[in-house]
């Protein structure tokens, strides 16, 4: 399965209503809002002055941030451009348009801390060195994946290739982050995700130290 299989896939919306609301929901103490909440705690133990999401779908995560962290540069992109339209209604920070693929092409400057959250599960295996490298590029101090990882497995997808979890429409894998890191000779930290915040795209976080 390929890049463009997984970005035709996030790169539209079928049910706009139902996904700003699965996304971004209007219940304020929804689930999905109570994990952004968590990771502005999360994010107390590091220093940066700038921040980028790198798939940044409505902007919920930094909706969130920008009011724990009113001093902060926030920015971030996504594959799906009615996302961030929709992001750009919530927040103040700079969001774009485009493919983890091209971020290095598309973002011309550096941040302090760069993080994703479930999206790495949704970049093929031909494309994630590639993205990973990309994430670097853009990165002073820190980067954090909060994502589902594994040994470079199909967690969900069409049945003949046999997936981990379950079958589907919808492309995961769990990717070895930390070989890919360690490859690069990038130091890292892997930690568990607490068990409620766990959901079908998360369960490990990979804390990486750039500088």
């Amino acid at each position: 399965m390929n890049k463009k299989y997984a970005e035709s896939y996030w790169g539209t919306i079928r049910n706009k209503e139902a996904f700003f609301e699965s996304y971004f929901p209007s219940d304020m103490n929804a689930k999905t809002h109570e994990r952004s909440k968590w990771i502005c705690k999360f994010f107390k133990d590091f220093e940066f002055n700038s921040c980028f999401e790198a798939g940044v779908n409505c902007g919920r995560n930094i909706y969130h941030l920008e009011s724990e962290f009113p001093e902060v540069e926030f920015a971030g992109i996504d594959i799906n451009k009615e996302a961030v339209d929709y992001g750009k209604t919530k927040v103040n920070a700079d969001l774009c348009v485009g493919s983890l693929s091209d971020l290095n092409e598309i973002v011309k400057k550096k941040y302090d801390l760069v993080f994703t959250m479930a999206v790495l599960i949704h970049i093929a295996p031909e494309e994630i060195e590639k993205v990973i490298d990309n994430i670097i590029s853009i990165t002073n101090k820190t980067i954090i994946n909060f994502e589902f990882t594994g040994n470079n497995e199909v967690i969900s997808g069409h049945k003949e290739s046999n997936p981990k979890l379950r079958v589907n429409d919808q492309y995961l894998w769990a990717h070895d982050l930390c070989d890919i890191y360690s490859k690069k000779g990038i130091a890292y930290k892997k930690i568990p995700m607490p068990e409620n915040i766990l959901d079908i795209g998360l369960k490990d976080i990979i804390i990486c130290n750039i500088a």
